[in-house]
């Protein structure tokens, strides 16, 4: 009788870590994707900043152009 317990709790106590195995596998995969969003923010992030780098080199073009020309 004693055996038999033994084995019941055994076997609930193998179904819980179980679900609980099956919940980290789904946090773990929740994780992933939000590695993935930062990644992606990150690369937008670089994207923006190259276009500023961009813009602002363009406006200092223009600003020596102006200079050049009053100057002359």
């Amino acid at each position: 009788m004693a055996s038999a317990e033994l084995l019941k709790m055994t076997q609930s106590v193998d179904g819980k870590v179980m679900a609980v195995d099956d919940r980290v596998k789904g946090v773990e995969g929740k994780m992933q994707n939000v590695r993935n969003d930062v990644r992606d923010v990150d690369h937008r992030v670089q994207g923006v900043g190259k276009d500023i780098s961009i813009r602002v080199q363009g406006v200092d073009d223009k600003l020596d152009q102006v200079n050049r020309s009053l100057f002359l």
